[in-house]
């Protein structure tokens, strides 16, 4: 595989990345230009409106009536003329079916028009095999129909000319390159890179007077001067063929009717191109590689342009919804470092034993620890573990995340009392109890209940303070999954946002692998245009070649 094989494939591979609905006509031509890069015949396409006698004058270079030609229109779809040694007419089915004859009677019946202006609906194409001198360099000369008839045959031309390698644009001297021709050029040849295209005027011989005749040729020269063809030092761009004229003469072995006419020497140069253009005809194709990889990279930037307007809108609203779970992960830290010092001063050893050691030291004294352990204190120091909770689980809720285990706080069995001992009274005092008033037991007996009481409250405050530690342990645990848990974890990228960004990388670096072909054909444009001294005596020996045989042919 050589360089522009590797160059037809990038933009073969191209269609990928192109819709196969909005582009296809572009889809379409490059694959038409990429199949006929490696095509062993030389394919000239005569284009012109009907009635510009593109039939006649491809019958006038065979010298023979070939193809089916009258003052209407007449082809109906394009026609291939090869080599061989016999005649031979192949009509091509859209049934998959051809229809053979020795003869060109059958294209009267197959290529032309009805009165109607339709053509036969189950022609697919039409092939012509003719033994002429200039069809033996591999050419094929193609009859399109005319381009001012329907939108279905135009688009045909299109897609015919855009695989060939020559085009012959034939003008009328009775309405010399009109504006629809101008425009025809431009949009169908130059804008598609097809700078391979050179002109005859024909029909020159209806205008009478010689003075009308040079002003018409010299307003088509003024036209195409500025035309962006291929300019080759070695041909003319403009001849003048008079397609009719020249037919008759060839038919009768006129000799000098055929140099009148413009036809031999046409013929003659028609061949010399071929031969040179033979050389360059893959290179040819650069210009066409050209053209399409720019349209597919202007589809591509404005694809590119819009993938990237999509990604930033979805890109947009996924930082605003990040920034809004941000805020509230801000809202929740907040309020989860407000509850938490709450919880901490709660569990706080003065704040604890201030609040409940009396309560304790009731229940202990009541033998009723229990019952105020489970309704009472639990209950309430769980309620603040309740809000905190609740708030943990919120968040997330909110965030996806996973809920936290309940804190787990030690409300261990009730505590050992130490009771005080009983103070009993001495000899004195009983016997002053017995002969008084009893005054030594009731203060003896208030004193334990008192020792009593502090040793309930010491246990209390002992308990609490026990609580308080392993409580505020806990809490600081707890805190640190706290956090960890109404914190928002940003999500991965969503799957439509990554495949925007692969896609965009994709194309930059497609479109990139594009501008190979630019750089290429820059490198190779001068191959085309350049004429050195070797290529003059080349040219000059060609010329007398084909001029001899193809003279001996027309004499013969």
């Amino acid at each position: 595989m050589d360089d522009l094989d590797s160059l037809a494939s990038l933009l073969e591979s191209s269609c990928d990345f192109l819709n196969h609905e909005k582009d296809k006509e572009l889809i379409n031509d490059i694959r038409l230009v990429c199949s006929q890069l490696n095509n062993p015949y030389f394919k000239i396409a005569f284009l012109a409106p009907f009635n510009f006698g593109k039939s006649t004058l491809i019958n006038a270079l065979l010298g023979s009536y070939v193809l089916p030609s009258k003052v209407i229109r007449t082809t109906a779809l394009s026609i291939t003329v090869k080599y061989e040694k016999k005649v031979k007419a192949i009509v091509n089915l859209s049934s998959g079916a051809t229809i053979k004859e020795d003869s060109l009677n059958i294209l009267k019946e197959f290529a032309t028009l009805d009165r109607r202006g339709n053509r036969k609906s189950d022609v697919e194409s039409i092939e012509v095999s003719f033994p002429s001198i200039l069809l033996k360099q591999n050419i094929e000369l193609i009859d399109l129909p005319g381009t001012n008839d329907s939108e279905s045959q135009n688009k045909l031309v299109k897609d015919i000319i855009l695989g060939c390698d020559l085009i012959i644009q034939v003008l009328s001297a009775n309405q010399a390159f009109t504006l629809d021709e101008q425009i025809k050029n431009q949009s169908w040849l130059i804008d598609r890179g097809i700078k391979e295209f050179i002109f005859v005027i024909n029909k020159m011989n209806q205008v009478e007077n010689e003075l009308d005749r040079k002003e018409i040729f010299d307003d088509v020269v003024d036209n195409i001067e500025s035309i962006d063809s291929i300019k080759r030092k070695y041909l003319k761009t403009l001849y003048r063929v008079d397609a009719l004229p020249a037919l008759k003469s060839a038919k009768a072995k006129d000799f000098s009717g055929l140099m009148k006419s413009g036809a031999l020497r046409f013929k003659v140069d028609l061949c010399t191109l071929v031969h040179f253009f033979k050389k360059e005809k893959r290179y040819s194709k650069l210009t066409r590689f050209q053209s399409l990889a720019r349209k597919v990279k202007s589809v591509l930037l404005k694809r590119k342009e819009e993938v990237m307007r999509m990604l930033k809108i979805e890109e947009e609203i996924r930082e605003a919804e990040i920034q809004k779970f941000k805020q509230r992960e801000s809202f929740f830290l907040n309020e989860l470092q407000e509850k938490i010092k709450s919880c901490k001063s709660l569990l706080g050893k003065n704040s604890i034993s201030s609040s409940y050691e009396l309560e304790l030291a009731k229940s202990l004294e009541e033998y009723n620890f229990d019952n105020w352990r489970n309704y009472s204190f639990k209950k309430k120091v769980l309620a603040y573990f309740d809000s905190l909770e609740d708030l943990i689980n919120k968040a997330c809720n909110e965030f996806n995340n996973n809920r936290l285990e309940r804190i787990v706080l030690d409300f261990s069995t009730a505590p050992k009392v130490v009771y005080p001992s009983r103070q009993s009274r001495n000899a004195w005092e009983f016997l002053g109890d017995v002969f008084g008033n009893g005054s030594n037991k009731e203060r003896l007996d208030k004193k334990y209940e008192k020792d009593k009481w502090e040793s309930y409250k010491r246990s209390a405050r002992e308990y609490l303070s026990q609580f308080s530690y392993n409580s505020l342990k806990s809490l600081e645990k707890y805190e640190l999954r706290a956090r960890v848990a109404v914190q928002y974890n940003i999500p991965p990228e969503p799957i439509a946002i990554t495949s925007k960004k692969e896609k965009i990388k994709n194309l930059a670096r497609f479109i990139n692998r594009l501008d190979a072909i630019e750089h290429y054909a820059i490198r190779h444009e001068s191959r085309l245009v350049n004429f050195g001294l070797f290529q003059k005596i080349e040219f000059l020996f060609v010329f007398l070649k084909n001029y001899f045989f193809i003279v001996c042919d027309s004499l013969i």
